[in-house]
């Protein structure tokens, strides 16, 4: 039971959150109904994405800490396009091909592939395995069948897979001399990055730093 002081208590900024309150306290419908009453469709799909998001990150994390991110038996490979850019092809390395797909890597030709958890994926139980995801899932208390829910035939919890890595192309730096701030030195990057790419991330690689202190 929720005490109705709770939503009183919280600040009106919270407008979705004491709706989604007020109904719990008020109705009989269900969570995924409450849901879909106060957010809308694109909103909904925006929060499914960003914790996706935050679960392929996690993955990554994993992967990097492992093996630092090189590839072996059971992993997932995307071939690039012509343009650079992630097609919709995957491949299995498995022990006769892995050869073949690390100079397909080396050349810009593959990117090892990170899984996007979602429907599609949960019954594939060796790319489940292969990437730990139920190591993941059980720290975030979540079941995997969970994702077989959806609010309806518009909004599903898809799977697919993402490239772990990106190739910045046009990369220039040039250090600078800063007089203000009593420093004495500055490096300014130029560089380019596909769709879907954040500068900010890429930028984290050289700064080495949280990125609360940016």
């Amino acid at each position: 039971n929720i005490d109705k002081k709770i939503i009183e208590k919280l600040p009106n900024n919270l407008f979705f959150e004491k709706n989604c309150l007020k109904l719990m306290i008020d109705s009989n419908l269900d969570y995924k109904k409450i849901i879909y009453s106060v957010f809308r469709e694109n909103l909904i799909t925006l929060f499914i994405h960003a914790y996706q998001s935050y679960l392929f990150n996690k993955i990554l994390s994993e992967k990097m800490k492992s093996n630092r991110g090189k590839i072996k038996e059971g992993d997932i490979v995307i071939i690039l396009d012509y343009s650079g850019l992630p097609s919709n092809k995957t491949i299995y390395v498995r022990n006769n091909n892995i050869k073949l797909i690390e100079r397909l890597i080396k050349n810009k030709k593959a990117v090892l592939g990170i899984p996007i958890i979602g429907e599609k994926l949960i019954n594939n139980a060796e790319v489940i395995n292969q990437y730990e995801i139920p190591t993941i899932m059980k720290g975030e208390e979540i079941n995997l069948n969970s994702l077989k829910f959806q609010f309806n035939d518009q909004i599903k919890i898809k799977g697919e897979f993402r490239a772990a890595f990106i190739y910045p192309e046009l990369f220039k730096y040039k250090i600078l001399n800063v007089k203000s701030n009593n420093q004495k030195k500055a490096v300014k990057f130029s560089f380019s990055l596909q769709k879907g790419s954040y500068a900010t991330i890429f930028l984290r690689e050289f700064l080495k730093t949280n990125p609360l202190n940016y």
